[in-house]
């Protein structure tokens, strides 16, 4: 079991560790992977927007342009609007031309992104051209009157249109063809190595693409975003690596730092359980060694916490247990010593009953009735003091006892004293300890009547029921008691050898207390030259209820 305890405290303590840690790393790396995507999109942002800045850029250099043909122009335009087609095999296309591109020439040659331009009038007719590459420039002119933009005129191209628009008449538009791969490649500088940048038209196909993609799917970050000045899509692939390369690094050191953690706890927590277990085993073996009868054990366990209070408790728990064993043994002894007294006080109860038989039966036959009522209150009597094996009785039976005693004692001094009953009849089936009232009217009489000169002695013997205790008095009218007339009456060895029953009203006290506990036992009221009331406590016992019932059973 103790190992049990250990491996279990030691795989809690792993476990939590373990669980931490990894609760610690996976939050760490869910929220720098959240970084990474945020700071992710802030970048595809910044590259959107300069993308997109770049294209307005042109955009605006096209307007300009556009300004510059209206203004300087017009009447050219006029003229070529009105021609049925540009040619390069007319004088008057190639004068048009050649004018219109020199009001438009100084201006797009310092835009480095305009592959070229084309002039169109409003019905999509060629007017002028003015590209830079001789290839796409017969590729334009060799269209009839459909729209050259409205071609593709090479895989990479696409446009910028802008009106030509005086007032409110459209006299054409001006087409500006971006160099779409030296574009994207200038926009591709400064940017992380495995980035990708596509152009794709409104068919999500693929007009041109720069950049390698080296890393793996999972680590790239996808934006793709839509341009309305050149009509078409740009999607942007940028990897992760650059931010989760410092990540990683922290990744480790995390675990480094949680794997030392997670030693050294499980370490330190080593050795409080060792010690722990330790000051266990000292009050566990302490236990197995009073559970093997030895009380004689202590245990000593240092430190200041609930172990040492435990400790403390389990040897107050062992003193109170020899205290409460050794005091045991002295009830016991006692109540063996009080029932000795008791049976030698009956002084071979058998051989003086059967005398007395005799005698009261020779008394009848011979009519000496005094006699014969002496002798049968003194086998009465007899009979009480005969050991049944019965500890309790019933309060009549007691109170049938005191008269046959109270019989002789008025023939022996003379009918000196009178005795009152004053029992509520309720009480009379209740069950007492045999012989405690008999002692008590005996030192009322010899302590309170014989060998004064007061006036004829009254007893009073009464009881009565008080909450849940039966509560017995005997008073008398006699010379009231002194405190040391009470301890000598208590000190059974003082007596002077005249009571009856030779058992003194102190023996009777501690044979009260020893059956019904220290709630019960005798009392006394007096008042010199007036009374003495000795006041018994017994528990309620009813005539059906078993001694196991009583106090102490």
């Amino acid at each position: 079991m103790r190992l049990k305890i250990k491996m279990k405290l030691m795989v809690t303590i792993i476990i939590a560790n373990v669980v931490t840690s990894s609760l610690i790393i996976l939050f760490f790396s869910n929220t720098a992977n959240k970084i990474i995507d945020k700071n992710m999109e802030i970048q595809a942002k910044e590259i959107e927007v300069s993308i997109l800045r770049n294209i307005h850029t042109i955009s605006t250099d096209l307007n300009h342009i556009n300004y510059k043909l209206i203004m300087d122009g017009y009447d050219t335009l006029k003229e070529a609007s009105e021609q049925p087609r540009i040619t390069r095999d007319t004088f008057e296309s190639i004068k048009l031309t050649m004018e219109l591109k020199e009001i438009v020439e100084p201006l797009y040659q310092f835009q480095p992104y305009l592959l070229g331009m084309a002039i169109y009038s409003k019905e999509n007719r060629l007017m002028s051209f003015g590209l830079v590459d001789p290839v796409v420039e017969e590729k334009l002119i060799g269209y009839t009157n459909e729209a050259a933009y409205a071609r593709e005129i090479d895989d990479s191209t696409v446009y910028i249109k802008n009106e030509i628009k005086v007032g409110q008449v459209v006299l054409g538009h001006l087409v500006g063809f971006l160099h779409t791969s030296e574009f994207l490649n200038d926009q591709l500088e400064n940017l992380p190595a495995g980035t990708q940048i596509a152009l794709l038209d409104q068919k999500q196909t693929v007009l041109a693409e720069v950049g390698t993609i080296d890393e793996d799917q999972a680590n790239l970050y996808e934006k793709s975003f839509y341009s309305e000045e050149v009509e078409a899509w740009f999607h942007l692939h940028l990897p992760k690596k650059p931010f989760l390369g410092p990540l990683t690094q922290n990744l480790r050191l995390m675990i480094f730092l949680c794997i030392v953690i997670v030693s050294m706890s499980i370490f330190v927590a080593t050795l409080i359980i060792l010690k722990l277990s330790k000051r266990i085993d000292q009050l566990n073996q302490a236990m197995e060694r009073v559970k093997n009868k030895d009380l004689s054990t202590t245990v000593e366990i240092q430190g200041n916490d609930e172990l040492k209070q435990m400790s403390i408790v389990f040897n107050s728990m062992i003193a109170n247990i020899n205290t409460l064993m050794e005091e045991n043994k002295a009830r016991e002894k006692e109540k063996k010593e009080i029932e000795i007294d008791f049976l030698q006080a009956q002084i071979n109860p058998h051989f003086l009953s059967n005398t007395l038989n005799s005698i009261t039966w020779m008394a009848e036959l011979q009519q000496a009735n005094n006699i014969a009522h002496l002798s049968k209150s003194l086998v009465s009597l007899l009979h009480a003091t005969m050991y049944k094996g019965q500890d309790l009785i019933p309060l009549s039976e007691e109170v049938a006892h005191v008269k046959s005693y109270v019989s002789i004692q008025k023939v022996a001094y003379i009918d000196s004293f009178d005795v009152h009953w004053a029992l509520d009849p309720a009480i009379l089936s209740c069950r007492i300890l045999r012989f405690i009232l008999q002692p008590i009217v005996e030192n009322s009489i010899l302590h309170n009547f014989v060998g004064t000169n007061s006036e004829k002695g009254q007893i009073k013997i009464s009881g009565e029921k008080r909450g849940d205790k039966l509560c017995l008095m005997v008073e008398d009218n006699g010379n009231g008691l002194t405190e040391e007339a009470i301890k000598q009456i208590n000190d059974r060895e003082k007596s002077n050898g005249k009571h009856y029953s030779k058992i003194g009203i102190h023996n009777i006290d501690k044979r009260i207390k020893l059956y019904y506990g220290p709630d019960y036992g005798i009392t006394y009221e007096t008042e010199l030259e007036v009374y003495t009331r000795v006041i018994i406590e017994l528990p309620m016992i009813g005539e059906n209820d078993d001694e196991e019932n009583s106090p102490l059973g």
